[in-house]
């Protein structure tokens, strides 16, 4: 088994697993959430209602994120052994995903205290809200760093095929449009806006993509006879 095969299955594995459950933490979420209007006494009576569903939902995005990160080391890997020795995409890439999943993880924390403390002050409830909101909204900026850097590095590199590249630098620049909601405030390019929508669609439709894209990669085993 070469090295390329060792590296580009498990990117591709781990990759379609954060892909599948980033999915269903979407699908899980109740309807009708409270956005960046809502009140605090609003906001409670939503995570009440559906509490359960609310911390099953961020449990699986949780795992989802940490498949993700597994699946960025072994990505930095094979960016790495495709790299000259000054490389540096490869260690900007691990940089990247490690400061969006410390703040990504963050806000899942945050959120996820509101709905264990469903009862909580209506106050308290809103600024967890908004902080984990805020948080995920933050993690854009560290996200599109990363794959807009990894698109550097397939159209460089040739790590990956090039047409990854192309469907990863419009995700990245989603992603990187997404912080700049907190300034608006409300509506639809606010945290809690209909714009995190397209955020949170194209992300694991660019994680399928470098997947598919690694398992093509991979050299097909030499036939015998």
């Amino acid at each position: 088994m070469t090295g390329r095969r060792k590296l580009g299955q498990p990117v591709a594995v781990f990759g379609g697993l954060a892909a599948v459950l980033f999915v269903v933490a979407f699908a899980l979420t109740p309807t009708h959430a409270p956005n960046s209007g809502s009140t605090g006494a609003l906001i409670a009576h939503y995570a009440t209602a559906n509490r359960g569903q609310l911390l099953t939902g961020l449990l699986v995005l949780a795992l989802s994120l940490a498949l993700t990160t597994v699946f960025a080391a072994c990505l930095y890997r094979m960016i790495r052994r495709a790299e000259s020795e000054d490389g540096w995409l490869a260690v900007a890439s691990l940089a990247s995903i490690l400061a969006g999943a410390g703040m990504f993880g963050g806000g899942i924390a945050l959120l996820m205290t509101a709905a264990f403390r469903p009862t909580a002050d209506p106050a308290v409830l809103r600024a967890l809200w908004d902080a984990g909101w805020i948080a995920f909204n933050s993690s854009g900026f560290a996200f599109g760093a990363w794959i807009a850097i990894v698109a550097a590095a397939a159209l460089s590199t040739r790590v990956l095929p090039a047409w990854t590249a192309w469907i990863g630098i419009p995700v990245a620049l989603i992603n990187l449009i997404g912080p700049l909601a907190v300034k608006m405030g409300t509506g639809a390019f606010s945290p809690e806006g209909s714009f995190a929508l397209v955020v949170g669609v194209t992300f694991p439709v660019w994680l399928i993509a470098i997947s598919l894209g690694a398992w093509r990669s991979v050299p097909a085993p030499a036939t015998t006879g």
